[in-house]
């Protein structure tokens, strides 16, 4: 939110706007059954990265062979409560899923420091606050969170491909530590007749 914009900020907003609705109304080649090529012929698959529901409809506009990274944390910030429950995030992670399907979704765990999380960890006595503890190593020290994101996550994968990023490692040690958590997730879950949970660790 912009309060009081100097009359420049309006005039170069309104001249963006009209150049993406100009973009909007015009036909996308993509759009068309045949797959994406390089000049030379070669095949390639675009996915799309997004971190709203409203961007899929353009994703897909614009030839998008699925999601290549769905930035999670947008989902968290400002949230009234800090951390977005259980029915919100699978209602989000469950979209994604069936708009893209047949294609993968690829949802990448919070990423985020302590201090842009309602009542996170208070970690500003650290020497480096913004690098220190966030990212995979927020969500391992917030485990009762990171726990109801992979949960969601792997509900939502009954809907579709889903594919699961894990921010910021910096050791093997951290991939172990997600791993396992994500296993003892999914063994609970496995013992739910109805889920069908085929989300899979994205190792990039």
């Amino acid at each position: 939110m912009i309060v009081n914009p100097t009359k420049e900020r309006i005039d170069g907003l309104s001249g963006r706007l009209e150049a993406f609705g100009a973009k909007k109304r015009t036909p996308s080649p993509a759009q068309s059954s045949s797959a994406t090529r390089t000049q030379d012929g070669t095949a390639i698959s675009l996915r799309a990265n997004t971190e709203m529901l409203h961007e899929l409809s353009a994703a897909r506009r614009c030839g998008a062979e699925g999601i290549g990274l769905f930035r999670s944390e947008f989902l968290y910030f400002g949230h009234p409560q800090g951390i977005p429950g259980m029915e919100e995030q699978l209602a989000t992670y469950s979209r994604l899923a069936k708009e893209m399907s047949p294609h993968p979704v690829a949802i990448r765990t919070l990423d985020a420091g302590s201090e842009q999380v309602i009542d996170g960890p208070n970690l500003t006595s650290q020497e480096n606050p913004s690098m220190g503890l966030r990212g995979i190593r927020l969500s391992l020290h917030a485990r009762d969170a990171f726990d109801m994101q992979i949960e969601a996550i792997l509900r939502a994968s009954c809907d579709g491909r889903i594919e699961i990023v894990l921010p910021m490692i910096s050791t093997i040690e951290e991939i172990w530590q997600a791993r396992a958590l994500i296993e003892k997730t999914r063994s609970r879950l496995a013992g739910i007749p109805e889920l069908r949970v085929q989300a899979f660790l994205s190792e990039r």
